[in-house]
């Protein structure tokens, strides 16, 4: 019961605190937010699609016991630093390539995109 009291209050006091200061609009359905989200739709998409299989075979993973479950983790560790691995590179490689571009010289972005 003590934390049903103390949401309650905590409703009470951003109530109260609204009247003084915006601290939300209650018109943001007409506004905004529905630009926002037809916008980062592709983004929310991509991310459930990312974290939810990882959701799904950690459960199964889980499931079959102790030594698969520790195996699963091993394997998915080494994915994640790979995969962070090689965002980094990525993100070397773009910024490499988006200097010597806008440097102009072209030939020298094209040895960038070939190593990277």
């Amino acid at each position: 019961h003590l934390h049903l009291f103390r949401y309650l209050a905590a409703i009470i006091l951003l109530w109260k605190l609204n009247n003084e200061l915006v601290l939300f609009s209650w018109n943001v359905i007409g506004g905004d937010i529905i630009r926002y989200l037809k916008s980062g739709a592709l983004l929310i998409a991509r991310t459930i699609a990312v974290i939810l299989p990882l959701w799904l075979s950690t459960s199964l993973a889980a499931r079959q016991g102790p030594v698969p479950m520790a195996g699963y983790e091993i394997s998915l560790q080494v994915w994640l630093t790979i995969s962070l691995l090689n965002d980094a590179l990525a993100l070397a490689g773009q910024a490499l390539l988006a200097s010597e571009y806008a440097k102009g010289n072209y030939k020298q972005a094209r040895l960038v995109l070939y190593r990277v």
